[in-house]
């Protein structure tokens, strides 16, 4: 098992998104796109797009990463997935940007 890091454009499940989805009883992977985590505590992922992944074999530079942008079709492409996702989970989610979203294998 490795770990994957999942560079998006969206917003990211956060603690207080999966607490609350559990408090109403709202399955993730419905709006979400849920990632594997192997055993983690909880659910990882987004709602957006996907702009790319490295993982711990990958060598890329801070220079490349930081020039990960997404298009403007993707910015519309996110807010329309984004528009998915319960009103009061997307309150909780940090604003809209690029994240890097762990997973596993």
């Amino acid at each position: 098992m490795y770990a994957i890091a999942n560079i998006i454009y969206g917003i990211p499940i956060n603690d207080e998104i999966h607490n609350k989805a559990n408090e109403l009883d709202v399955e993730l992977d419905e709006t979400f796109d849920v990632l594997y985590s192997g055993n983690a505590e909880r659910e990882v992922g987004y709602a957006g797009v996907h702009l790319g992944s490295m993982d711990e074999g990958s060598d890329i530079s801070m220079n490349e990463l930081t020039k990960i942008q997404p298009t403007e079709e993707q910015k519309q492409e996110a807010l329309v997935n984004i528009a998915y996702v319960d009103e009061v989970l997307r309150d909780l989610a940090p604003e809209i940007g690029i994240y890097i979203v762990w997973s596993t294998s």
